[in-house]
């Protein structure tokens, strides 16, 4: 596949890329993507996941990347007291939390619904 234009591949091979990854997850510490975009190498976030659109080997590499430090997040906010760090991190991930307020008829008489909602950012609407 032809490099697109744009800035040249610092990864010839999703392969290659794969091993820095894999090198990064092994290190101790927390994990991030801006640790792993460092790590790596890349000047940011969307050099980074500019490789998403570089050929399937390469967005599932990074796609696989992502989820895992999704997961990562997932497991912190499960086994700390106070997980507001994990929740903001997720939404960076797409998953989102929303409010709807649903009235009908007059604002004094009718029924009201209020619904919260948490999602992943994968559902559709």
């Amino acid at each position: 596949m032809a490099n697109p234009v744009g800035r040249p591949r610092k990864f010839k091979t999703a392969k290659a890329m794969q091993m820095a990854i894999d090198a990064y997850f092994a290190l101790p510490g927390l994990k991030s993507m801006g640790g792993l975009t460092m790590e790596l190498g890349f000047v940011d976030r969307a050099a980074l996941l500019e490789y998403i659109s570089r050929g399937e080997e390469f967005s599932k590499t990074v796609k696989a990347a992502t989820h895992r430090i999704a997961h990562y997040y997932e497991q912190q906010a499960q086994e700390k007291s106070n997980p507001s760090f994990q929740i903001f991190a997720l939404k960076n991930f797409g998953w989102s939390d929303r409010q709807e307020l649903e009235h009908s008829g007059s604002v004094d008489t009718g029924p009201r619904r209020i619904e919260v909602i948490l999602t992943d950012g994968n559902t559709e609407k």
